[in-house]
């Protein structure tokens, strides 16, 4: 792809946003429906241990918290915004992994059909964004882009990623269950 410069501080643009309008809508639409069922009907995660429950739970309130992030990241992307773009693969990647989870963690429930639909067309929008960039001519539109912060973060989140999945092995192990 030849870099086309768009902003000042992008010397990189993509050729549109990760996902056509149409699919963007029915995206959002398949997960306010099913973050509405996971929030509101009481049985939604019967099947489950209340964590695992407590957990969907959360995950059905950030992806329906991240709908408006998306749509807004998305109109910028169109507009040639490189940030906005890798924003909305980074959600469309979110998506894409807790609806694995739910798809895959959690029983059979009237909305699984929904779980597969949203797995598959956030996880095509991830592919799609990604591919549209030289990965080399990006690194000019994130020279200036705080790093301490975002290494903090991560460092911080798998540390307590790690510890959460660790608690259950441990005990697993040693506590003979």
């Amino acid at each position: 792809m030849v870099p086309v410069p768009s902003t000042p501080q992008s010397n990189v643009r993509p050729r549109s946003a990760p996902l056509p309008g149409g699919v963007l809508i029915g995206l959002a639409t398949l997960v306010v429906v099913s973050t509405c069922y996971g929030l509101l009907e009481p049985d939604a995660y019967r099947a489950v241990p209340e964590l695992l429950r407590q957990t969907c739970r959360a995950q059905d309130a950030v992806s329906l918290a991240s709908l408006p992030v998306l749509v807004v990241a998305w109109r910028r992307a169109r507009a040639g915004s490189v940030r906005a773009h890798v924003v909305a693969i980074g959600l469309l990647m979110w998506l894409a992994y807790a609806y694995a989870h739910l798809a895959f963690a959690v029983p059979f429930t009237a909305v699984f059909p929904l779980y597969v639909a949203i797995l598959g067309a956030a996880g095509f929008g991830a592919l799609d964004g990604l591919v549209r960039f030289d990965v080399t001519a990006l690194q000019a539109s994130f020279k200036h882009a705080p790093r301490r912060g975002a290494a903090w973060f991560l460092i911080v989140s798998s540390v307590g990623v790690a510890g959460l999945w660790l608690s259950d092995i441990v005990v697993g192990v040693f506590g003979g269950t």
